[in-house]
């Protein structure tokens, strides 16, 4: 006797309800022969039906393995593991749950054994995301769904689906401009093939959103081939809700076209629309030009760049710099911002990441107006503190931090190091690390303001995720190992409001970041004052004739 366990569960019952001696009667054993040939064919047909859904998962998953060659770094491929982790991966454990719970115990164990699983928040945030970097970096929607990234190709592609999914997403924030970008990005492949949804509910959403641009003519058309498409089909494949509103915008449409009520120039789904104006802030435009630059000297005007030099500081012969001095790159005069180049080594990064990691929490803004902690749509990133304590490895930046400084970072006069992972379009837009007097909140008398910022480094990035300082208009590229250094403060205390800076949206790759911010108590004696009230702040460096802004000629 074969006997099964742990089979696939076959829904058939045999029923013992008739108690008969079948031994008995030869034509009752004759039925037990009809039984037991409708069973095989009953048996047969669930386990083809069984075997056709394992044959479809497989192929699914094989397909799903393909994916976890490509490197993560790229929107296109976040945001689509995103989705199929809060859309496809419930499917197919639904899909799977005839055969067994044992699907649903793997899927909740191994989410559990890895930090669990993203939701519909998750998924509106990638989104955002999307729309963020399409934005800042210029790139169309049909670049943008075919992989291509300012010149990087993504291995995958949006398909209709995920276009209809992020032009729905704008749709339900009345964000009618990307709304119309990826709905009719959804329909043109939808009409060359793809499947994976369908034409009548992208024309749904896009007549309706046209139309709100004034492109009533527009609207028009695609509202005709949504009543094409309720007249071609069986009566039920709609709702009375989808068919009342067809027929009720197509009259909507008519009468304000008939009132003149309509954009008088050429309308087509291939019209360039002008993105609204933001209503941010004066210079948000100023921030998304400096995210495109290419690199700092595209900034900056000759007459200011061919000053600017590299150099090596022993900060006044400190006896651990002497042997192998600071890196200094200056990218600004007066004031003085500085790149410290291999600041922290691969190993030490490594080091503190790993720290780091299971500590990770989302990054918070302080709230200008109530000095409240808070979360942020402008701030996306999660952060770590780490303390001396936390590993040798921390105590050992900090002291480094002070050898190229030349500022104190011993108690009240330093933070814990502040260890930031960005997310998908991660940035942090124009904001100071130093109280204003337009922010609420301080920090306290006993340790002051933060004098200054050193901003390290923990990674290089493919594209985007440039450092920008608005004012004096300085891009600064991340690169593994070094850090920007300047003082967020002049010698008379006052802020300093060049120091207005921001981390722009990361388009390909992953930034790892560590903040250290530098107070006023402690540095009495080791920055110096000056006897001019205006002063700009200027950095350290032994030789370097800051009265007249001369180089350091022969170094």
């Amino acid at each position: 006797m074969l006997l099964i366990k742990n089979y696939l569960p076959i829904t058939c019952l045999i029923s013992t309800a008739f108690s008969a001696e079948f031994f008995s009667s030869l034509q009752h054993v004759k039925n037990l022969k009809k039984l037991e040939s409708s069973l095989v064919d009953q048996f047969t047909a669930q386990l083809d039906e069984q075997q056709e859904k394992i044959n479809q998962l497989k192929l699914y998953l094989a397909k799903l393995n393909q994916t976890h060659t490509h490197f993560i770094g790229n929107p296109v491929l976040q945001y689509q593991l995103i989705r199929r982790m809060v859309k496809d991966w419930p499917e197919v454990i639904s899909s799977a749950k005839d055969m067994g719970n044992e699907m649903q115990e793997i899927f909740e164990q191994e989410s559990q054994k890895h930090g669990g699983t993203p939701d519909e928040t998750d998924l509106d945030g990638s989104a955002d995301a999307i729309f963020r970097l399409q934005d800042t970096y210029k790139i169309g929607s049909d670049s943008f769904a075919a992989g291509d990234l300012l010149g990087s190709q993504a291995p995958s592609e949006f398909d209709a689906g995920d276009c209809f999914r992020l032009g729905r997403k704008a749709y339900l924030e009345q964000d009618t401009y990307h709304a119309i970008l990826w709905m009719r990005e959804a329909l043109k492949r939808v009409r060359m093939g793809d499947d994976s949804t369908e034409e009548f509910p992208i024309l749904d959403h896009l007549s309706y959103t046209v139309s709100q641009w004034n492109l009533r003519r527009l609207g028009l058309e695609l509202n005709t081939r949504i009543i094409e498409l309720i007249e071609s089909n069986p009566k039920n494949t709609f709702t009375e809700n989808e068919v009342q509103r067809a027929y009720g915008n197509r009259k909507y449409y008519k009468e304000e076209i008939a009132k003149g009520n309509d954009y008088q120039g050429e309308q087509n789904l291939d019209m360039k629309l002008n993105r609204p104006p933001h209503n941010r802030y004066p210079e948000f435009d100023d921030y998304e030009e400096l995210c495109r630059a290419k690199d700092f000297y595209e900034t900056q005007p000759e007459e200011v760049s061919s000053q600017l030099f590299c150099t090596y500081s022993t900060q006044n012969n400190n006896p651990r710099l002497i042997l192998k001095p600071a890196k200094v790159e200056v990218i600004r005069l007066n004031p003085t911002f500085v790149i410290f180049h291999d600041i922290i080594q691969p190993y030490e990064v490594d080091v503190v990441t790993g720290l780091a990691e299971p500590m990770l929490n989302r990054a918070t803004i302080q709230n200008p107006q109530t000095g409240n902690l808070e979360t942020a749509d402008y701030r996306v990133s999660k952060h770590a503190w780490l303390r001396p304590d936390h590993g040798e490895i921390v105590q050992t930046i900090n002291d480094r931090i002070m050898d190229y400084t030349g500022l104190d970072t011993t108690g009240l006069a330093s933070e814990d190091l502040q260890i930031n992972d960005y997310g998908i379009g991660g940035q942090y837009e124009p904001h100071y690390d130093h109280a204003t007097k337009y922010t609420a909140g301080d920090f306290g008398e006993e340790r002051g303001n933060r004098i200054a910022t050193v901003l390290i480094y923990f990674s290089d990035v493919e594209k985007g995720g440039n450092t920008v300082f608005l004012p004096p208009k300085i891009v600064s590229k991340p690169k593994r190992g070094s850090a920007v250094f300047w003082y967020n403060l002049k010698p008379n205390g006052e802020s300093d409001d060049s120091t207005r800076h921001a981390g722009c949206p990361i388009l390909i790759g992953q930034k790892w970041v560590a903040n250290y911010w530098i107070h006023e108590r402690g540095q009495e004696f080791r920055r110096q004052c000056e006897l001019d009230e205006h002063s700009e702040s200027v950095f350290n460096i032994p030789g370097w004739n800051k009265e007249k802004m001369e180089g350091m000629g022969n170094w």
